[in-house]
């Protein structure tokens, strides 16, 4: 287990959240949930993947298209985190909350209050950027300045940038504590997305060098 990996999992809990009436602190994701968080991405971009393929079929100069995707089925079958892409993300560690910024912020993201700490603000753009509720062309006339990008790990972006990913997260994190069940959190969310969004950042700053690969340089939006 590399260095990373263990300050990662001997953290401590983050900021409580509440679920059902019932305090829920987030905790770093231990070996066995990060593997099968990574198992949900793996699963999700896969089936992405074969649908796109699919649909293209009747495009391809193929003399069987049914033989040449049976056999992509039983190649993607194989795929692990490391067959995943690098994934494009937004880099919000230097955002400047300027006012604009902070309006537009306050009438757009459920949650969002100007009392807030300026990295977790920051987490809050990191979001509305990747769901793009906030697009680049915005958010540069507010602030002034063009959004930084980078390549980063593939996982890292599904995990807080989607919300399937983000809800796969937070599952993970918290199943085991038998505080709900995962349709009973899907409907808690929808309802409270602020608080939503603030527990899939807590996960992941706690989490964050071993989502991200065993301690592999692969920085995030929001990390």
């Amino acid at each position: 287990m590399s260095d990373d990996v263990a300050r990662a999992l001997g953290a401590g809990g983050g900021n409580p959240f509440q679920i059902n009436g019932k305090d829920l602190t987030p905790k770093p994701l231990t070996i066995k949930q990060i593997t099968e968080l990574q198992r949900d991405c793996v699963s999700v971009y896969r089936m992405e993947y074969l649908g796109r393929v699919k649909e293209s079929l009747h495009l391809m100069d193929l003399d069987d298209r049914r033989a040449y995707y049976n056999n992509l089925v039983l190649e993607t079958a194989k795929w692990d985190v490391d067959d995943l892409p690098k994934q494009e993300v937004y880099d919000t560690s230097d955002t400047k909350m300027t006012q604009e910024l902070e309006s537009w912020a306050r009438n757009n993201l459920t949650g969002y209050t100007s009392d807030k700490p300026l990295v977790t603000k920051q987490r809050y753009i990191a979001f509305a950027l990747d769901s793009e509720q906030l697009t680049e062309a915005e958010y540069e006339k507010r602030t002034g300045e063009p959004i930084k990008k980078q390549n980063g790990s593939y996982i890292s972006w599904w995990v807080t940038g989607t919300p399937e990913g983000m809800l796969s997260m937070v599952w993970h994190s918290i199943k085991e504590d038998g505080v709900c069940t995962r349709a009973e959190l899907e409907d808690h969310i929808t309802k409270n997305q602020g608080t939503f969004t603030e527990m899939t950042r807590e996960i992941e700053s706690l989490s964050a060098p071993a989502v991200q690969g065993n301690g592999e340089d692969q920085t995030h939006s929001a990390a």
